[in-house]
Formats: structure tokens, sequence, C-alpha cells
């Protein structure tokens, strides 16, 4: 998903619902949804400065993703609770970096909102581009949660 070539953060909700968190730098412009059987874009959507992430539907959006090459680590914090526990375990999380499969080695819930992922010693450097997808989370409404953010550039 993109708005005006910007790729954002988006959990799957349902088999016909998205709930999108608008990325930072976003101008307005066309939105864009890439599947399997292609790509389509809406005319225009219109940036409000200073607009606040609205709820689209129910589950936790992501609000912000890093990569830190210093920890290897990436920072997950969504906008919306995950129940305490609800973050899984790393098979329920996908990450490449550069393109290439990387497996997490430990997922840690600091608080309701973050999500850490470790990554193996070595995994990524700053620079690099990482895609993190995750599914089957457990939000604070009981709701399954699933979605993907990247490129993150690491740092």
């Amino acid at each position: 998903m993109r708005f005006s070539g910007k790729a954002a953060a988006y959990t799957v909700s349902s088999n016909t619902q998205l709930v999108v968190a608008v990325p930072v730098g976003a101008t307005t412009g066309p939105i864009s949804v890439t599947t399997l059987g292609g790509t389509e874009s809406s005319t225009s959507f219109t940036v409000l400065p200073g607009a606040l992430p609205v709820r689209l539907a129910p589950g936790a959006v992501l609000s912000r993703a890093s990569a830190l090459a210093a920890r290897q680590t990436v920072e997950l914090v969504f906008a919306d609770q995950l129940v305490f526990g609800g973050a899984g375990g790393p098979a329920q999380y996908a990450v490449t970096v550069n393109g290439a499969a990387v497996t997490a080695d430990s997922v840690a819930q600091p608080n309701a909102t973050t999500v850490e992922l470790g990554l193996p010693e070595g995994s990524f450097k700053a620079g690099d581009a990482l895609e993190v997808s995750w599914s089957n989370l457990r939000g604070g409404n009981g709701a399954s949660v699933s979605g993907k953010v990247g490129p993150v550039t690491a740092r």
C-alpha cells in the first residue's frame, strides 16, 4: 500500500478490509494497493497537516517502525494495544533485509503497544532496507492482527 508512492504500514482486518497508518511524510496524491492480481489506485487522497491517526477498523494499527543496526533489533510501535503476550513468537514474523529472508531470534513485548524483534548478529547494517510482516498477533480487543511494513531503512 502506498500514499503518493510512499510505503504505508497496514493491518489486514478481514478479507475485504485493511487498516492503514498514513506514513510520515505522505503528501496529497493517489493511494495504490498492490495484490497478486495487480495494482489499483485512487484518484486522490488529501493530507491534512497535524491530523491525528484515525481508527478505521478494529485491530492494532502500526504507528511506527524502526531498525537499529547497533542492537540488531526491529521495533514495531502500534497505535492500539496488543494483549499482554499478544506479540507471539518468532514464527509469527517474516523479516527480509535487502530482499533476503532473516529469521528473528526473539520477540519481546516491553509494553502494550511495542514489539521488539531480535535478529541474529550481523543480519543488517545502517542503510539496509528491512521489510517485516506479522500474522496472528492478538489485538487489545482480542482480534487477530496481521500486517506488513517496509521498507524501513536501518539506522
